[in-house]
């Protein structure tokens, strides 16, 4: 290791490799499981690790979004959907009340996402 680390950067180091450790395997994994076809027990091989690792140092892929942000974002278009639905009964009570409360909903909910992925 590196001589002129000191403590606290040593554990750093150490700390980023772990988690480029942890995101390069996690790469090899999904490389194996797009190219596989067959049933069988998968395998990482050295080629999907050498990927992984071009792919995770040019960022040739994004990542993958959590599962959390798929549901904001399915939230959005529901909400936008509603927001075209309640328009067309704008004439009714419950009309008016929805379409205010959808586009309340679309707008804050599009907000979270977009500064989520920034």
């Amino acid at each position: 290791m590196a001589s002129n680390l000191g403590q606290p950067a040593q554990q750093m180091l150490n700390k980023c490799v772990d988690q480029f450790k942890t995101d390069l395997l996690n790469e090899a994994d999904r490389l194996e499981a797009a190219g596989n076809s067959a049933s069988g027990v998968p395998e990482v091989t050295a080629s999907h690790v050498h990927d992984a690792n071009i792919m995770l140092r040019r960022k040739l892929t994004k990542p993958r979004r959590s599962k959390l942000t798929l549901a904001l974002q399915l939230i959005t278009v529901v909400a936008a959907a509603l927001t075209g639905w309640s328009s067309n009964n704008m004439d009714k009570n419950w009309g008016i009340a929805l379409f205010v409360a959808s586009v309340m909903i679309t707008v804050l909910v599009g907000a979270i996402v977009w500064v989520r992925n920034e």
